[in-house]
């Protein structure tokens, strides 16, 4: 059994591990840990159980939940390459990361005080790596100035898209454009009614906490990492998955089973989002009039430049209700704006409009795309 000391690290020694509310099998689990997980001491406590618990952060999944695991489980780690399916366990001196959250703070210090704020998609090259406050700091140059980036607020960059080129794979193509001819040797059933249910059971109308600050929906999938903003595409791609939409190479989220060569870059953004789905042939443009629940609703900003914004597709949701003429919209669930059975206007003017999608019924493959189990805070590749 371990004995690890208050800020140090550990790493979790088996699969499916119950990280409890608190130290005791009695209380209720916050999510399951993995195997190779990287996780920081809190704090050390004696369980109901008689047992050593340690109240820990988890580095890899990067859960904001903070949780008891029993020492048993967890040996003392020493730093190299976990094996684990963290974004950043794999970042080295020399390396480029990107920012995957919006207004990403820029630390004179780790932990210090904020120099500015990053957008998404701001990218750094790292020139030290040190841990504080049970957080991975990543130190480099940003505007001028050097400072550090929160671990769970990047991911390793590998540059450019999976769709190669700059075409219309490129990330900065707001059309719908597609010259690509995926190799179709399989197809996959897509059922929308699954999309909503799902949708349905991990939303909520919570935006707030006591304190009137931010927070994620208290319903997420715990297994997709979520702040309390940049989370939309990431949860209608979770919703997509429900419905019968499989991984692939540059749409994926990096759970366990999905391959650690494949690009995830695409998997918190609208438009790259979009446009994978685009160049897979998965998803085609329908008019607003004819949405019907399990169709995808993006808002369009036609002056995104004047708003400094990387893309017109600011925001993107999912229907759960056919569009009714009455009102001119349909109901639809959501993240970063938590919402779950709200109204939403579909209009083809105006700022923001909407642009409305429909996923295919027969998905094309090539045989290599995973199926998700979708079990909450186990989520994995079957």
């Amino acid at each position: 059994m371990s004995n690890i000391a208050v800020g140090s690290k550990g790493k979790v020694n088996a699969n499916k591990v119950n990280v409890r509310k608190d130290a005791g099998t009695r209380y209720d689990r916050v999510y399951y840990a993995q195997s190779g997980d990287i996780v920081v001491v809190q704090a050390r406590k004696t369980g109901t159980d008689g047992n050593l618990w340690y109240k820990i952060t988890n580095e890899t999944h990067y859960t904001t939940s903070v949780g008891y695991i029993r020492n048993d489980f967890v040996d003392a780690y020493t730093g190299g390459s976990d094996g684990g399916s963290g974004t950043t366990s794999n970042i080295n001196v020399g390396d480029t990361v990107i920012t995957i959250l919006p207004a990403v703070n820029f630390r004179s210090t780790p932990g210090g005080t904020s120099l500015f704020q990053v957008s998404t998609g701001t990218t750094m090259a790292v020139t030290a790596i040190t841990t504080s406050g049970g957080y991975t700091w990543y130190k480099g140059v940003l505007s001028g100035k050097t400072g550090y980036l929160r671990g769970d607020c990047i991911e390793k960059y590998t540059g450019g898209s999976s769709g190669g080129g700059t075409g219309s794979g490129s990330s900065d193509d707001f059309t719908d454009n597609v010259t690509t001819n995926p190799t179709v040797t399989t197809h996959y059933t897509f059922y929308a009614a699954n999309a909503v249910a799902y949708a349905k059971a991990h939303s909520s109308n919570v935006n707030t906490d006591a304190s009137d600050n931010k927070v994620p929906d208290p319903k997420r999938n715990t297994s997709f990492r979520e702040g309390a903003t940049g989370a939309c595409a990431n949860f209608v791609h979770q919703c997509l998955l429900a419905g019968g939409a499989r991984m692939f190479d540059g749409w994926c989220y990096k759970l366990t089973g999905v391959p650690s060569s494949w690009d995830s870059a695409s998997w918190t953004y609208t438009n790259k989002g979009r446009r994978r789905l685009l160049e897979k042939k998965w998803i085609e443009r329908i008019p607003n009039t004819s949405v019907k629940a399990g169709d995808i609703i993006y808002s369009y900003y036609s002056d995104y430049a004047s708003r400094n914004m990387n893309t017109p597709f600011n925001h993107v949701t999912i229907a759960i209700t056919d569009y009714d003429s009455s009102t001119q919209g349909c109901n639809v669930c959501g993240h970063t704006l938590n919402q779950n059975n709200k109204f939403k206007k579909l209009s083809d003017t105006g700022i923001p409009c909407t642009y409305c999608y429909r996923v295919k019924t027969s998905l094309g493959g090539d045989g290599t795309e995973k199926a998700i189990d979708l079990t909450n805070g186990n989520s994995h590749a079957i």
